[in-house]
């Protein structure tokens, strides 16, 4: 380049490219009183991992770490895979500040030749010297949504040990997560196994998910009405009902029986599993299974018994004949309240107000012998008055009364 070049050279330097943004002594100090409370947690749980004599952190205890820090771990991606006869899921995550920027990222796999996810016992109940036992007649498969959750929380629990290790091991522990003891003891003979590209889920293996996991019972949020009308064809009238359940599904509800037992389930907080079929664009809820059978929904039913006969209340006066106009508020007390006894309502039974103008024309009304028209409101177990009017004899509208509060 030429002396007068226009171009300018742009001296960086070196502390830019490796520099230490804030003071050690800080950054250390911060993270053992971290340590210092991750500690204090960790010796009093009941029940801890421990192996050849030393604490594992679980993903929860990473979880907690993580939030002293403000950062949390998100599931981004997860995989079908098969090694041959070994099957699994692969997972990966990554670790989030608040403002949403990744710092980290992980990914982990369960696979069913691992001792732990490979079988699991079998049990059944049978007649026994002393009654009903559970007897172990067996083992089965471990199912596969398990697979699938133990990689995610693997991938999750790594992904937040790579940023707090250092907060781990200044605690006293172990960096590895528990959940990888389990990874560590895989046989020898699946390390020179070439791992594969991720594939999608077969149909028979989706199906074999869907058979083995159980539904997830959910609370009942809401029941709202929506609408009514009468069927153009058969002339039936119908209510439709929307149901909101806890994990965010919502159905469309035609069947009185449903939306009351959601209803008292709502009420009562009563588990259910709710079944739903799509027509066209609507999703209607069309069951509800109640978490521990029809015992439960007569117990249920029993918090509801038939409501009591109705009684009859003599009608409630229109008109008043004002007896009395007592000020009601302590000396001193602003604002100040007027309280008016009537003939009607009994002694000390008072209509309150804070509107001087409304106490005087009570009081004109008692001075002349008029009835008034009140109308008011009932607070708190107290009646406070909105307007009151004179009753006259001919057809003329009523006019407010004005007077002065002698």
């Amino acid at each position: 380049m030429t002396p007068d070049s226009s171009e300018a050279l742009t001296i960086i330097p070196d502390h830019q490219y490796l520099s230490v943004p804030r003071e050690p002594d800080v950054v250390l100090l911060e993270a053992t009183k971290a340590a210092q409370a991750l500690k204090q947690v960790l010796d009093s749980k009941p029940k801890k991992v421990m192996f050849n004599g030393e604490q594992y952190l679980e993903f929860e205890d990473w979880q907690m770490v993580g939030s002293f820090y403000g950062i949390t771990a998100k599931v981004v991606d997860v995989q079908y895979v098969e090694y041959g006869a070994v099957k699994g899921f692969a997972a990966r995550a990554v670790v989030l500040r608040p403002d949403g920027a990744e710092i980290s990222a992980a990914e982990a796999d369960c696979l069913s030749d691992e001792p732990k996810w490979s079988t699991r016992p079998k049990f059944e109940w049978q007649d026994g010297p002393k009654g009903k036992e559970k007897v172990k007649v067996g083992d089965e498969p471990v199912p596969l949504f398990q697979l699938k959750s133990m990689a995610q929380t693997r991938a999750c629990a790594k992904a937040l040990r790579n940023v707090l290790a250092r907060v781990v091991v200044l605690a006293g522990y172990r960096p590895t997560p528990s959940e990888e003891l389990d990874a560590e003891a895989v046989p020898q003979g699946i390390k020179n196994v070439t791992k594969p590209k991720a594939t999608s889920i077969p149909a028979q293996v989706e199906a074999e998910m869907a058979a083995a996991t159980p539904p997830a019972p959910v609370t009942v949020t809401s029941v709202e009405f929506d609408s009514k009308g009468v069927n153009a064809k058969s002339g039936d009238a119908w209510t439709k009902y929307t149901i909101t359940f806890s994990d965010g599904r919502r159905g469309s509800c035609f069947e009185e029986e449903v939306s009351d037992t959601a209803e008292r389930c709502k009420v009562n907080h009563q588990a259910v599993i709710p079944t739903f079929e799509k027509k066209g664009k609507y999703i209607n809820l069309v069951a509800l299974e109640i978490v521990g059978g029809p015992a439960t929904l007569e117990k249920e039913q029993d918090r509801y018994p038939p409501p009591p006969p109705r009684v009859t209340r003599p009608p409630v006066p229109t008109a008043y004949t004002v007896t009395r106009v007592v000020e009601l508020s302590a000396d001193g007390v602003m604002p100040k309240i007027w309280g008016l006894e009537t003939k009607e309502l009994g002694p000390a039974e008072w209509i309150r107000t804070r509107d001087i103008d409304l106490a005087r024309a009570g009081l004109r009304a008692k001075r002349d012998g008029a009835r008034l028209d009140l109308v008011f409101t009932v607070k708190d177990g107290e009646r406070w008055l909105v307007s009151l009017s004179s009753i006259r004899a001919s057809d003329d509208p009523p006019d407010l009364l004005k007077g002065t509060l002698a």
